[in-house]
């Protein structure tokens, strides 16, 4: 087990609400899995359109907002903008299979938001989501 596990509640997603934006089927499914065995209500879109009325609808509700970097359509970064723009400190993680440029690593850091490597471990994502939803 990692150790960086050991620091973290069992479900450490518990009572959190995750929207998440990924256009391939099949990955948001095994995601919004993965998340809701860390404890997680998922509301899984498809496109950055909805994700954008999704968040519009239920940002009140909503603890942390996954978005795939590269998509058909209205791509992450664009999405990830409209929502900072609708509520500045929204915590996002953004993703990819393709490591991002330092520029977009050193905006999202100063943002508050963070970069998650696909493919997905379950325990990477439950440290990495868990640091972003304590940080101050």
């Amino acid at each position: 087990m990692d150790k960086n596990l050991d620091s973290i509640p069992e479900f450490p997603l518990e009572g959190k609400t995750v929207l998440l934006l990924d256009d391939e089927k099949l990955l948001r499914q095994i995601v919004t899995m993965m998340l809701e065995e860390l404890g997680a209500s998922v509301l899984p879109v498809e496109s950055g359109e909805q994700a954008i009325d999704t968040f519009k609808n239920s940002k009140q509700n909503i603890d942390i907002v996954i978005l795939d970097l590269r998509m058909s359509g209205m791509d992450g970064l664009s999405v990830y903008k409209q929502i900072k723009a609708l509520k500045n400190d929204a915590k996002i993680a953004l993703s990819s299979g393709i490591s991002p440029d330092n520029s977009l690593l050193n905006m999202l850091k100063n943002d508050g938001s963070i970069f998650i490597e696909k493919p997905y471990d379950i325990d990477k994502l439950a440290v990495e989501i868990f640091r972003l939803l304590n940080q101050k």
